[in-house]
C-alpha cells in the first residue's frame, strides 16, 4: 500500500507556521518500511518503588524515485530509564530519556540536489529529565489530584532542526527548554 503523500520543512520541521518556510516541499513515497526491537526489564525491590528501562532500535525507510531514504523521524537507538515511588496518595517519578537525534537535510544551494540530499544528515542526541510529583485526596463527592511536571528537568538545549542564514552559517533552534506545569484534576 502506498503512504500517504506529506510536505516537511528540510532544516526545521518545529516552526511556528511551517507552510510559510522557504524550505517546504512536497513527499511523495512510493513505499514505506520499518524495523526494530525493544528491550524491557522491571523491577520492583518493594511493594512502593517500581524501577524500569528499555532499550529500542528501530530504522524508519521510505523509497522516493527509486531510492531508499531514512524517514524524517527516523531514531535508531531509544533508552528510557523510570523510577516511580508511591504511597497511598502520593507518587513521585523521575524519568530519563536518551535517543539519537532525528534525520536532517544538510544545506542545499540548488534545488536538483535535493533527492540526493534529503536526511542524510543527522541531529544530536535527544536527552531529557523529566519528573513528576502528584497527590490524591478523596473527598465525599470524588477525587482530586494535584500534581506538578517538570519537563526537561536538566534544561537541556535539545536540537529541533537549524535554521540557515547562508551556506556556511545556520542557526540552533532548540526544542522545549524546561517546562514546569501545575494542574489539578477532579474525578467522580
Amino acid at each position: 500500500k502506498k503512504p500517504w503523500s506529506r510536505f516537511e520543512n528540510l532544516y526545521n520541521p518545529w516552526t511556528l507556521l511551517p507552510e510559510l518556510q522557504g524550505d517546504r516541499y512536497l513527499v511523495n513515497a512510493d513505499r514505506a518500511k520499518i524495523k526494530g526491537v525493544e528491550l524491557g526489564v522491571q523491577w520492583r525491590p518493594n511493594a512502593r518503588l517500581k524501577i524500569s528501562g528499555s532499550y529500542a532500535y528501530s530504522d524508519a525507510r521510505e523509497l522516493i524515485s527509486g531510492q531508499w531514504r531514512a524517514r524524517p523521524w527516523d531514531q535508531k537507538h531509544t533508552i528510557r530509564m523510570s523510577a516511580d515511588w508511591r504511597s497511598e496518595s502520593w507518587i513521585v517519578g523521575v524519568s530519563i530519556l536518551n535517543r539519537s537525534g532525528w534525520r536532517t537535510t544538510p544545506f542545499i544551494s540548488n534545488p536538483n540536489q535535493l533527492s540526493g540530499h534529503v536526511n542524510t544528515a543527522q541531529l544530536p542526541s535527544y536527552v531529557s529529565i523529566d519528573m513528576r510529583v502528584s497527590k490524591t485526596i478523596q473527598s465525599l463527592r470524588g477525587e482530586w489530584l494535584f500534581y506538578a511536571d517538570v519537563s526537561n528537568l536538566a534544561g537541556r538545549e535539545n536540537v529541533g532542526g537549524y535554521d540557515y542564514i547562508s551556506s556556511t552559517e545556520r542557526k540552533q533552534q532548540n526544542l522545549l527548554p524546561t517546562v514546569p506545569t501545575l494542574g489539578v484534576s477532579f474525578s467522580w
